[in-house]
């Protein structure tokens, strides 16, 4: 027999052999103990779940040609740590490939050669263990507060790590949600890199930053001559992505006619060219975020229904830095560790009373404000230790409009209970928005760009925010 690739570095967890035929259950396991694989058998599925040591076992081998292809299920479900190959004779394909469909990692056909069977078990158990080093050392990433580039220790952060990891393996549509700067793209890209796809392109699109327009034709392409301008066919961003993952951005921000397209998309996997007729298959893994509140926008009918329920499969939302305000001192050490070079700072990090002052803070710019103010502080102060002193524009536990003429914004003293919960606080929400929304222009005396960017939202998001509470820059100026 061949010399077999066994690993030897690798656990040795046992086989375990499900083959009602005592001869060919013997024949199996001496192959396999030749090689240097610790194997056991039994003869029925019954034997099998109730086998002592069953959650030990990393491989599982059954007989397909007794009707045990159906017992695949039962098997994973009772293992599910463990791995299944079945084994079938030529006349009993079709079982294989049933047992295949409800989970089991391959299946050998008999007569084999013994090289053969050994190297696809081989090849089994290395994935298998290649899968749990990679989980131990994600476990080792949360436990030290940086999973794939997302910061955070907080019980909120690890429930959301948690989350990636289970679904990232799986092609299942994933909706991010989430206040801007809380860090969505990067939730997206740690989705691709642990997933199949990871080898396959990643394709990021701002669905607010491309106009309206142009969307269409930046998603799904264009042929020559389908609009003026369009002296060659181009391929759109869906193409880009084919075998990979492809990540929106802002999807709040689409109009009407763009949400009825890409229903279109989710739904049969292909996409038409602007000036096309012939439908082109796609292969992708769609992630998409946005910092809108879908289900109030569905019903003020500005979001579609049927797209909103084809988006939401798996959500993850993404909690303000506010909220796991804990995590702050470790954002700030990751970010000094980014800055310091870059700003040619000699120091170290922040003194515990300015991280104290940080944490006082709302943050409403969330990670990305704090990476922002922790690059100026190290280009701004030359002290080895950065202090309260020294922070630049020191931040409070007040509004960050406080320092403004404007008096801080109104909080009610008097709670209409009368009112449904939900409505209530939908009320106060829009009247703190406008309140916000007019003290940004007058801070910025009607200038809507500096005013969106403060606000951290889009354009389109912030113009549209003027119309609903009736406010004309005119008035700012």
């Amino acid at each position: 027999m061949a010399a077999s690739a066994k690993p030897t570095s690798r656990p040795d967890r046992p086989i375990l052999l499900i083959e009602p035929d005592r001869v060919k259950r013997e024949y199996l396991r001496n192959v396999l103990q030749i090689e240097g694989f610790n194997a056991d058998g039994v003869s029925t599925i019954d034997e099998g779940l109730s086998h002592s040591s069953l959650r030990s076992f990393a491989l599982i081998m059954m007989g397909m040609e007794h009707g045990l292809a159906s017992a695949v299920t039962r098997i994973r479900e009772a293992a599910p740590q463990s791995e299944v190959i079945g084994i079938a004779e030529r006349a009993s394909l079709d079982l294989a490939l049933k047992a295949v469909r409800e989970g089991a990692a391959d299946f050998i056909i008999r007569p084999f050669d013994p090289a053969e069977l050994v190297l696809r078990v081989t090849r089994v158990l290395e994935r298998r263990w290649k899968e749990e080093e990679l989980s131990r050392l994600r476990g080792q990433q949360i436990d030290a507060g940086n999973f794939r580039g997302i910061i955070g220790r907080t019980p909120a952060m690890r429930k959301v790590f948690s989350l990636i990891d289970s679904i990232a393996p799986t092609d299942a549509t994933v909706l991010i949600l989430g206040e801007t700067g809380t860090g969505k793209e990067l939730v997206a890209l740690a989705l691709h890199d642990l997933s199949p796809r990871r080898d396959k392109p990643f394709i990021s699109v701002n669905c607010a930053a491309i106009p309206e327009t142009l969307l269409e034709s930046e998603l799904f392409g264009h042929e020559k001559g389908a609009f003026t301008g369009a002296i060659r066919r181009k391929s759109g961003r869906f193409e880009e992505a084919h075998q990979g993952t492809i990540f929106l951005d802002e999807i709040g921000e689409i109009p009407m006619s763009m949400q009825v397209k890409l229903l279109r998309v989710l739904q049969e996997r292909e996409i038409r060219r602007v000036g096309g007729n012939a439908p082109i298959e796609i292969d992708i893994r769609i992630v998409l975020a946005t910092n809108r509140d879908l289900e109030k926008m569905v019903a003020d009918g500005r979001f579609r229904e049927d797209l909103y329920y084809r988006i939401h499969v798996v959500p993850i939302t993404l909690p303000p830095l506010r909220d796991r305000i804990d995590d702050l001192p470790l954002l700030v050490e990751h970010f000094v560790g980014k800055y310091r070079g870059k700003a040619n700072s000699t120091s170290v990090g922040f003194s515990q009373t300015a991280l104290q002052r940080m944490q006082r803070y709302p943050w409403p710019g969330n990670i990305r404000e704090i990476e922002n103010f922790v690059e100026r502080a190290l280009i701004l102060t030359r002290e080895r230790l950065i202090n309260e002193v020294d922070l630049p524009e020191a931040p409070t536990a007040q509004s960050p409009l406080a320092s403004t003429s404007a008096a801080p914004l109104p909080v009610p003293t008097v709670v209409d209970t009368a009112v449904p919960l939900k409505d209530l606080i939908h009320q106060l929400t829009e009247r703190l928005e406008a309140e916000y929304i007019q003290r940004l222009l007058r801070q910025y005396r009607g200038n809507i760009k500096k005013s969106y960017q403060h606000a951290g939202i889009s354009r389109r998001g912030f113009f549209e925010k003027m119309r609903q509470y009736n406010i004309r820059k005119e008035d700012f100026k």
